[in-house]
């Protein structure tokens, strides 16, 4: 089996720091006392969910459902001013965790309404970054979420903005950006989606075109994980979404994995450990088949008869040692692999000190090697 995973691939920046700001939360007292609260789905994974809930970090989806003076975290995809204000009116300890790609469009769509221009906002209806967006300026803002939308369009006949949601499709954006310059006379483009989105869509999509099959790994409620399987399904008619590392085994089952080239590809949301643990799922898959196909020879011994690592494999290693910069791990093959520190970071739960003391195997992806 070839694994090909994509360089850019879970947590975005904006989500990285929002995790590692609720978790922080969690260990003052006010989350002792039950009242740290994130306002609206911090992130779209349910498996981030469920261990902040289980940390106790509560769930509320409106102001209305905060008790006053609660702590309260702001999601990444920010929120309309009015709802800060009415957090401010509660007296609320406002932890404001808003992307900063997402903060400029908001300052965008706000200098623009205030100069009396119609803010046109290019993303997904109803979604938690669009809403915030337009409370900025809910009476001069119109929405456009494909280029039918553009094509059908009567504008106002006064100078206007275009912004789009930070992870829309970049081609579709850039469909929607020709029939709104051929439509009005005075219009500013900014290009917001952000970079890593439209890098990420790029590679699944150079990724895609290679394999036989494909894994997208992340939750249905994520819109740029949603983003990248249309993307992908686009070059691979063997596309999968991945919710869970269990769903992996069922997909491969019967098959020749062997010869077998498939792509990894990660949403915004989702956490390096379940990418890791996919990979796992898969390299476990096909040792089993390695194994029936050997009779008595042991997946071990197979693995020990390997002559070199190759690039692009994903093979097992043992937890040494780490500094402040790198995990290394001994990959047999008389080599040892050098994984950045912060690889680890989104797992809180993973205690490195420990891995070490009980000889911990992970799998570790070949990005390079070095003689």
């Amino acid at each position: 089996m070839e694994i090909r995973l994509a360089k850019t691939s879970g947590f975005c920046f904006g989500v990285k720091h929002a995790v590692e700001s609720a978790y922080k939360l969690l260990d003052q007292p006010a989350a002792q006392s039950g009242q740290t609260y994130m306002l609206g789905k911090l992130i779209h994974n349910e498996t981030v969910l469920e261990e902040l809930k289980a940390k106790g970090m509560q769930l509320v989806d409106t102001v209305a459902d905060l008790p006053d003076g609660a702590q309260v975290v702001i999601r990444a995809h920010g929120v309309p001013p009015q709802t800060l204000e009415a957090l401010a009116g509660k007296g609320c300890a406002v932890v404001n965790c808003t992307c900063p790609y997402v903060g400029k469009i908001h300052r965008y769509a706000q200098q623009a309404c205030a100069q009396g221009e119609t803010v046109i906002i290019v993303g997904t209806p109803g979604h938690p970054e669009v809403v915030g967006i337009q409370g900025e300026c809910p009476d001069h803002s119109i929405l456009l979420s494909k280029r039918e939308d553009a094509e059908a369009m009567d504008f106002p006949d006064r100078p206007a903005i275009l912004v789009s949601q930070t992870t829309f499709s970049y081609e579709e954006y850039q469909a929607i950006q020709s029939i709104v310059k051929n439509k009005i006379a005075n219009v500013r483009i900014f290009d917001t989606i952000c970079s890593t989105t439209e890098t990420r869509q790029k590679e699944a999509k150079e990724i895609a075109a290679a394999v036989d099959m494909m894994f997208v790994i992340g939750s249905k409620g994520s819109s740029n994980t949603m983003k990248l399987v249309k993307v992908c399904e686009a070059q691979c008619g063997e596309t999968f979404l991945i919710e869970n590392p269990s769903e992996v085994r069922p997909i491969l089952a019967g098959r020749a994995t062997r010869s077998l080239k498939i792509g990894i590809t990660a949403g915004a949301s989702t956490p390096e450990r379940i990418i890791r643990e996919v990979i796992q799922e898969m390299t476990e898959q096909e040792a089993n088949a390695n194994q029936q196909d050997m009779g008595d020879v042991s997946f071990t011994d197979f693995i020990d008869n390997i002559p070199q690592l190759k690039r692009g494999a994903t093979v097992k290693g043992v937890i040494v040692r780490y500094d402040s910069e790198n995990v290394y791990v001994d990959v047999r093959d008389k080599s040892e692999g050098k994984i950045p520190r912060h690889e680890f970071d989104a797992d809180p739960d993973f205690d490195l000190d420990q891995a070490i003391a009980n000889h911990t195997e992970i799998d570790v992806y070949v990005r390079n090697i070095r003689n």
